[in-house]
Formats: structure tokens, sequence, C-alpha cells
């Protein structure tokens, strides 16, 4: 397991544990290890339906799908009927956002992630499975735990600061971080 807490306003690393115990493991798991995001990847395609001008309380038909041979279903097989995007996303309803992401573009989707920072998406992740968090490689925490910093602070990524400055013996400034934010979530 991992560990990586970041102030969304300043990118600050408040917390970061890169596993159980360094001595068995040098390998820091909340910056390399890869993993499923699974539904934590579903905010992905719903920022991009709220940047192409759907609301919150749009309606979405939560229903038995199937596209292509693809037939998601929900964790509990159950089907909720018309639900609103923002308790479809609360919920974390799977049929939603794979209707949703077909809507909208998967193709958006990645190009969303990918300017909120998530480096490890791939060509084969142009398919509905992105929806629910279903990609050929996965993700990084510390990527998504950047790209989520912009979900908390209104659009707004801010690059993750381990180090605010390095003083010399004689408290003499040498080296000083800025804090660094980009605008990555809007209207297309």
């Amino acid at each position: 397991g991992a560990v990586l807490a970041l102030d969304p306003r300043t990118g600050y690393i408040k917390a970061m544990v890169g596993g159980r115990n360094y001595e068995e493991s040098q390998l820091n798991r909340a910056l390399v290890e890869v993993r499923q995001p699974g539904s934590a990847f579903k905010p992905f395609v719903y920022a991009v339906a709220i940047n192409q001008g759907l609301t919150s309380n749009a309606i979405i038909l939560d229903e038995p799908i199937n596209i292509a041979g693809y037939a998601p279903q929900n964790y509990d097989k159950k089907y909720l009927g018309p639900i609103t995007l923002k308790k479809a996303l609360r919920w974390s309803v799977n049929v939603a956002a794979v209707k949703l992401g077909q809507q909208v573009g998967i193709s958006k989707v990645i190009d969303l992630a990918r300017n909120m920072g998530i480096t490890t998406l791939v060509e084969q992740d142009d398919n509905l499975a992105t929806a629910l968090g279903g990609l050929t490689q996965g993700v990084n925490l510390f990527e998504l735990t950047t790209a989520y910093t912009a979900f908390a602070n209104g659009g707004i990524i801010s690059k993750p600061v381990a180090v605010l400055k390095v003083l010399d013996e004689n408290d003499q400034l040498l080296e000083e971080v800025h804090i660094v934010q980009q605008s990555v979530l809007g209207a297309d």
C-alpha cells in the first residue's frame, strides 16, 4: 500500500508513505507502482461532461445496456432508472459512467486525464471500460492524487512540492520552491 496526502491549494505534500517497511523494500509505491484506478477514474468522465455544458442535475438513465458486446453492470446488479449526474457519481453507478463516457467521448476523457497529468494512458485505453477505470496499464498514486487537486481547487492543479526551501548553515536561502499551478478544468 501507499499514501499520498497533498494540500490541493498549494501542492504541499503533507504525507507520503511509499510502503510499510523501507528496509524490506526501497520501492516508493506512491511514485512508481501502477495500479488500476477503478472508480477513482470516473470523475474524469464527469468533468468532461461538465466542461461540455452538462450540469450536475442533468439526468442519465441507469438501465441495462449492451454496446457492441460490452455490457457493464452496476456493482449490486441493480438499476436506478433516471438519476442525476451528481448522484450517479456520488453512488459510483457503473452503467451511468459508461453511458456518459460514450456520450461525451472517451477520447475526450483520455485527453482531459492526460492534461491533468496522467501519463500512463495508452492508445488501447480508447474504449468504454476506461470510464470505469479499466485501463491497459493503470495509474500511479502520485499522478492520480495530483490530478485530484483540481477537483478540490476550483479546476486548478497544484503541482506537488516536497521541499519548500533550502538554507545553508547560516540560514541563508540557497533555493526556494514556488507553487506551480495550472488551470485544467473549464469549458471546452
